[in-house]
């Protein structure tokens, strides 16, 4: 037998060269997978969640965080976008205590204003850190609504200085102490004058 490639005589002395044949290279097969395309109006909302409930939530939010709010929420078109399926406004507020805190006025109008919900420090709401509710209005914010409506009271005519704000205690009081100690720390704005007991009136300043 004669090797591959060696040198071959055809009898005249020419030497022919037979090349050594070439391997066939072998190609791997390949597979080839069809990715579906994801586009996040594919993906399905979380277990629970309602859009119009969720819109609701963030509606009242953006109002009640809003500079100068005051915790007022005014939606006059609730009863055509929410009523049908969730009720009245303040119905739904009260629904929602994990997030919002609802103070009725006092006065006998039905008025209330609303703030987010409160937790004790270190504890941590259902679903992890993020769904925790932090104490709202700001500080800043809670402040200059108790002075607005300190002042709205001693803006009426012939005031007597008495300053009566049902809510205080529950909006307010948690915070910014008494109406007595809170009014006693602006003296540039209010003067105090004792009164019987526990009794005092307050006038602004210059007022006399």
């Amino acid at each position: 037998s004669t090797p591959e490639g060696s040198d071959l005589s055809d009898g005249d002395g020419a030497r022919q060269v037979h090349p050594k044949p070439r391997r066939r290279q072998q190609s791997m097969p390949t597979e080839s997978f069809d990715m579906p395309a994801t586009t996040l109006a594919s993906v399905p909302p979380p277990d629970g969640y309602d859009s119009v409930v969720a819109n609701a939530v963030r509606e009242i939010k953006q109002q009640i965080t809003a500079r100068g709010s005051c915790g007022r929420v005014v939606i006059p078109d609730w009863d055509d976008r929410y009523g049908a399926k969730l009720g009245p406004l303040r119905r739904f507020v009260e629904s929602r205590p994990d997030k919002f805190t609802l103070t009725p006025a006092g006065d006998g109008s039905g008025d209330f204003t609303v703030a987010k919900a409160r937790r004790p420090r270190g504890v941590a709401a259902q679903g992890g850190a993020g769904d925790v509710e932090v104490a709202a209005p700001p500080g800043d914010s809670l402040t200059a609504c108790a002075l607005a409506e300190i002042e709205e009271q001693l803006n009426v005519p012939k005031h007597d200085g008495r300053v009566s704000i049902p809510h205080w205690r529950t909006r307010y009081e948690p915070t910014l102490g008494s109406i007595k100690s809170f009014v006693k720390r602006w003296p540039d704005r209010f003067t105090v004058f004792a009164g019987e007991g526990r009794h005092f009136r307050v006038v602004r300043k210059g007022d006399g």
